[in-house]
């Protein structure tokens, strides 16, 4: 494993905005993620009998949220980034001087 590599969620981008962005996207799955599991909670999915059952569910909405948040559907993404940008650049720009 490369000193980028983190486990599952493979290796980090270079620049410093593809890091940004990466980041916000992972955010924003953990997000999505969090609000399917709630939704499903609501419905009464302690119903579900057995544990595989609810393992399968919770794997189905993990994978569910990445591509969600790979597609922008929420817009978080996009917005994290718009905010945090310019820290980045002021940052970028106070290091090289």
């Amino acid at each position: 494993m490369s000193g980028s590599d983190i486990g599952s969620i493979g290796a980090l981008p270079s620049g410093e905005l593809e890091r940004l962005t990466y980041a916000s996207k992972k955010l924003e799955a953990v997000w999505l993620s969090h609000i399917l599991k709630e939704a499903h909670g609501a419905n009464g999915s302690f119903l579900e009998k057995s544990m595989a059952s609810k393992m399968f569910r919770e794997m189905l909405d993990e994978a569910l949220a990445e591509k969600m948040a790979e597609r922008g559907t929420t817009g978080l993404t996009e917005i994290l980034v718009k905010r945090m940008l310019p820290a980045i650049s002021s940052e970028t720009t106070s290091a090289k001087e």
